[in-house]
């Protein structure tokens, strides 16, 4: 997948349970902190999300407070916006999810305020890289929820997501929305995956950078 600046960057980490993805996660995010430092790390679990809270909801949140520190004024932005996805998702969730896969919707409920808060993270002078693990604890429409995050809710520039997963669960849970080409819709979430093992943290540092400096190729 092509990297666009206008959108977010993703790459995948995957392997089964017991495979390492929680300790790569952690050793690359220890390395990009010894040298990248004007990055804005931020850890985001979407298994241990505040009860009562849509995942969606709480990741804003968390991207509102970490944001905050340099625009108050983006945080509330990113309050606003929750709150009118929230309003939206409580009127059917299955069929926003069925849309989401039929045609990866290229804009969010909230259009305008989704543009208004791209441009103030595009105009930021720093990349953001959010690391998500456990995907795979999740419930299907859980699983479905954080795709929908990436690639469209949240698809805002200058972010990179790395996101820690198994696959074959993955596939499996988009398959229970839309059986086409489940393999072939995580390609267009993706714009690169790395298969765990082989263990080699430099190897996935290249690519993340390359990602992170919108690499063309990738």
């Amino acid at each position: 997948k092509s990297v666009s600046i206008n959108e977010s960057k993703a790459l995948a980490i995957l392997g089964e349970w017991g495979s390492g993805k929680t300790f790569t996660l952690s050793q690359v995010k220890e390395t990009l902190k010894k040298i990248e430092t004007e990055l804005v790390l931020i850890d985001f679990n979407p298994w241990d999300k505040n009860q009562g809270s849509s995942i969606t909801s709480n990741f804003l949140e968390i991207l509102g407070e970490k944001l905050s520190k340099s625009n108050i004024e983006l945080a509330r932005k990113l309050k606003s916006y929750s709150e009118g996805i929230s309003r939206n998702d409580s009127t059917g969730i299955v069929k926003i999810f069925n849309d989401f896969i039929s045609h990866l919707l290229p804009k969010t409920v909230d259009t305008a305020n989704y543009e208004e808060i791209n441009l103030t993270i595009r105009r930021n002078n720093k990349e953001i890289v959010v690391f998500i693990d456990d995907v795979d604890r999740l419930f299907y429409t859980e699983v479905m929820e954080v795709l929908k995050l990436i690639r469209t809710t949240a698809n805002f520039s200058k972010i990179t997501y790395v996101v820690a997963f198994s696959k074959s669960y993955v596939v499996h849970s988009i398959g229970q929305f839309n059986a086409y080409s489940p393999n072939g819709f995580l390609e267009k979430i993706f714009n690169a995956q790395y298969a765990l093992p082989p263990s080699d943290e430099h190897g996935l540092l290249d690519i993340l950078s390359q990602i992170i400096r919108k690499n063309p190729s990738l």
